[in-house]
């Protein structure tokens, strides 16, 4: 594990400092977060307008303290709790509407979702997950070292020569093997540091990186 990792406080007690304390925290906190929740949303059938207003409910309902004290009481994974809450207001807008489909005269808005339709599996959540911690590293990766992020998406996303990476950069070849060689190793830093912002213990980190580095393999 890496030595800069600490644990010193559990996620669960800084969540309830966010709920506590300044709006910039919540929002901060909310947006890192809300894109696996939302694309979820989405994948289980609900229009753009609705899986935006159930992705607001579920980080309210995240956020409330009974539903802390219940998450901090079983030491579970974020991730997998922040699933669990994603699904159940996917459950209770279902059954909601559900309701409202049998007791309305009139058909309700095709493009709703059908209460018993089944839910996307967990591994499309996990998947946009990854994705998600890997957007947030390489824009970090972007920000601290532009040169090593236009030298590694030109090298993976565009499959381009390195001789004409090297010109773009006014660089040398041996400059540009030497950047993709850096950011990879400084991406793998910011990987580690986001599942460090949400993992509250060594053993779910240890875990987390572990699932990681299988999905990125894969």
């Amino acid at each position: 594990m890496a030595e800069w990792v600490r644990f010193e406080s559990t996620l669960w007690s800084r969540m309830q400092l966010v709920r506590r304390h300044d709006s910039r925290a919540v929002a901060e906190f909310v947006d890192r977060y809300r894109d696996p929740v939302y694309r979820f949303i989405r994948n289980a059938g609900f229009a753009e307008p609705d899986a935006e207003e159930l992705t607001q409910d579920v980080f309210t309902r995240l956020l409330a303290e009974d539903v802390l004290a219940k998450a901090e009481s079983e030491k579970g994974k974020f991730r997998t709790f922040l699933l669990g809450v994603t699904r159940n207001v996917i459950r209770e807008e279902r059954r909601r509407r559900g309701a409202a489909k049998r007791g309305s005269p009139v058909p309700l808005d095709p493009e709703k979702p059908d209460p018993a339709a089944p839910e996307p599996a967990d591994a499309a959540f996990d998947g946009d997950w990854v994705r998600n911690l890997l957007g947030a590293a390489l824009e970090e990766l972007r920000r601290e070292h532009p040169n090593y992020h236009r030298a590694l998406e030109a090298h993976l996303r565009q499959d381009r020569d390195q001789r004409e990476i090297a010109a773009e950069l006014g660089a040398s070849v041996q400059d540009v093997k030497n950047h993709v060689h850096r950011a990879r190793r400084k991406l793998t830093e910011y990987l580690q540091r986001e599942v460090s912002r949400y993992a509250s213990s060594a053993d779910e980190y240890e875990e987390e990186i572990r699932y990681l580095a299988k999905f990125l393999s894969g």
